[in-house]
Parts: structure tokens; sequence; C-alpha cells
């Protein structure tokens, strides 16, 4: 959430490091990767809405990742693996440009 800063990959970054508890981020492009837009349905505290993803590519520089009350199952894996632990078609999506910027 940018919350008012206009700067979205220093907020994205910023995300990483509280999401992923690394020492050190490095944001590998400032283009956006990717962009997922989904619905947040209505709860007790606001409307349903429409939430926008905006995601860059990082690379962990230094440091273990670490469990925490955002992020309950964080792991390191294979992109090739990807698909055991999700079939999120945004997640996947990701993986594909990253895999063909690699390529190319």
């Amino acid at each position: 959430h940018c919350d008012g800063i206009e700067d979205a990959a220093f907020v994205a970054q910023k995300e990483a490091y509280e999401e992923s508890g690394l020492a050190r981020i490095k944001l590998l492009n400032e283009n956006v990767l990717d962009v997922d837009v989904h619905e947040i349905p209505k709860s007790a505290k606001e409307p349903a809405h429409l939430h926008y993803d905006v995601r860059y590519l990082f690379q962990a520089e230094f440091g273990d990742v670490v469990v925490s009350d955002e992020s309950h199952a964080l792991a390191w894996i294979p992109l090739r693996n990807l698909e055991d632990l999700t079939k999120a078609p945004s997640i996947l999506r990701m993986r594909d440009k990253v895999c063909a910027s690699w390529e190319g």
C-alpha cells in the first residue's frame, strides 16, 4: 500500500523487506514487471473494491527469509517448481515474464 507515497518501487522494496525479513534486496529493473487487479470483498472495515498489485523484480542479496505476521509460508524454491506450490495465474504469469527476460 503506497499510502500517499508516489514512488511505487520504493514502497514495493519496503514491503519486500517487511514481509520477507531479508537484510538486503536489490531492485533489478525500475520498470513494472506486472500489474494484477483483483477484487477485495466487502468486510466490516471497508466496502468491496479493486486492489492493484504493482509488481517489481528484486534480487535477494543477503539474509534468510523470516516468517512474519504478514507472510506465513516463505521458502526458497526453483522457479521450475513453482507450480508445486501454487496454481495462481498471476504468480505463474510473473514467473513466465521473468524466465522470458532471462532467455531474451
